[in-house]
């Protein structure tokens, strides 16, 4: 076996046939390291053995019977080295056997972002502190959602997008206070507030979270468009498109709508593209609260139709305390990015004087726009719908 390091991979040669497994951490991974959790009478090593043989390439499978205790040593090596963050989180730990400690990295590397001793040494009053805080926030969502409802219900009426600009905005606000008020000592408060800045600033310039951009890239804020742009651009090949536009398509109900804004991206027709984009977006904040509507109807004939927004559900069901801390906190910061960037998009034209750097929804589909819309900013749009997509099914 041979194997040798390239940066963002490994290449591993055996019995003449080589196989690239990658080393970098993806928000994806996450949910593969959950169902690895899964099985049965599993050591940590055992586990980063499945770990390494869903890292390997698709287009040349490693099978697992070949993931050999060597290759598990070399490849949690090079994972550290390459990815810095890791390893300060790796040496902060007080784990005795160094594969419970690389496991416990590789499933929580929104944590090495953030500190490397965030999760050392958590007592169990910090915990429960910390249990009683999400039981708070839930709480205290009721009375958020109700607001949220109330002011988004201008639907019917020409200021509905101004309200719902509004809401995005108090929303975010709210989030980001709530991350930063987590009563846990052992989370550095300046920590967290730089990761919130960086998340809302990646926002700013209408980027979310996505499943194949790395955990790292999150961890800096953009200094500009043009920085956050470039830095982003490189993920999107045409093959991890393609792979995210057959995933999307089998999660929407919309299925002749992604397929001709599929088809108009793949085509250069960015413009037609981001209109359906828009529509669909739109079709969320929309159509959700109808069925609610309905059904309050029929025992409220004083019920009004409001406009809700199926993210203050999905955010109270992902603070259920049995919720691993980790994700409780990618959850939150990436809500953060999620309702910036539906700011930046559907931001208030002030009748049409007021200049963007992004695609704006209003300009764009009510025909006051002559510049042409980006290829990226079709991607982003694209990213947006299956975020909200994602939350309006959980």
């Amino acid at each position: 076996m041979k194997i040798t390091n390239e940066e963002n991979y490994i290449s591993v040669e055996i019995n003449d046939v080589t196989y690239k497994i990658s080393l970098r951490i993806f928000p994806k991974d996450v949910h593969y390291c959950e169902e690895i959790e899964n099985i049965e009478n599993q050591s940590s090593k055992d586990k980063i053995r499945h770990f390494i043989y869903y890292k390997s390439f698709e287009e040349n499978k490693l099978a697992i019977e070949s993931v050999s205790d060597y290759l598990v040593d070399k490849y949690t090596y090079f994972l550290l080295d390459r990815n810095t963050y890791l390893k300060k989180h790796y040496e902060s730990l007080e784990l005795v056997d160094k594969y419970d400690r690389v496991w416990y990295c590789i499933q929580n590397p929104l944590g090495s972002l953030i500190s490397s001793e965030i999760f050392t040494n958590i007592s169990n009053s910090s915990m429960r502190s910390f249990l009683t805080t999400c039981e708070n926030i839930r709480q205290s969502l009721n009375g958020v959602t109700v607001e949220f409802i109330a002011t988004i219900s201008k639907v019917v009426n020409s200021d509905w997008y101004k309200s719902m600009l509004e809401t995005f905005q108090r929303f975010t606000e709210t989030v980001s206070q709530y991350v930063f008020d987590l009563d846990i000592p052992e989370i550095n408060q300046e920590e967290k507030e730089r990761l919130i800045y960086s998340f809302k600033e990646w926002g700013k310039y209408g980027w979310t979270v996505c499943n194949f951009v790395p955990f790292e890239e999150y961890s800096n804020a953009p200094l500009n468009l043009k920085d956050a742009d470039k830095r982003f651009r490189r993920y999107f090949s045409k093959n991890e498109m393609d792979m995210f536009f057959k995933n999307l398509e089998s999660k929407s109900r919309r299925k002749k709508d992604i397929r001709e804004a599929v088809n108009c991206y793949n085509n250069g027709y960015y413009k037609a593209s981001s209109m359906i984009l828009f529509s669909l977006i739109d079709s969320i904040l929309i159509r959700k609260n109808l069925k609610d509507y309905k059904n309050e109807k029929k025992v409220n004939e004083k019920a009004k139709l409001h406009s809700g927004m199926p993210a203050i559900k999905a955010y109270e069901k992902k603070l259920n305390p049995s919720f691993k801390l980790t994700n409780l906190l990618f959850n939150l910061f990436k809500f953060i990015s999620l309702f910036r960037a539906m700011k930046a998009y559907f931001d208030d034209t002030k009748d049409f004087t007021k200049k963007f750097d992004l695609v704006n929804r209003n300009y764009l589909d009510h025909g006051m726009t002559y510049k042409p819309v980006k290829k990226i900013e079709c991607i982003k749009l694209f990213i947006i719908y299956d975020n909200l997509l994602t939350i309006s099914k959980m």
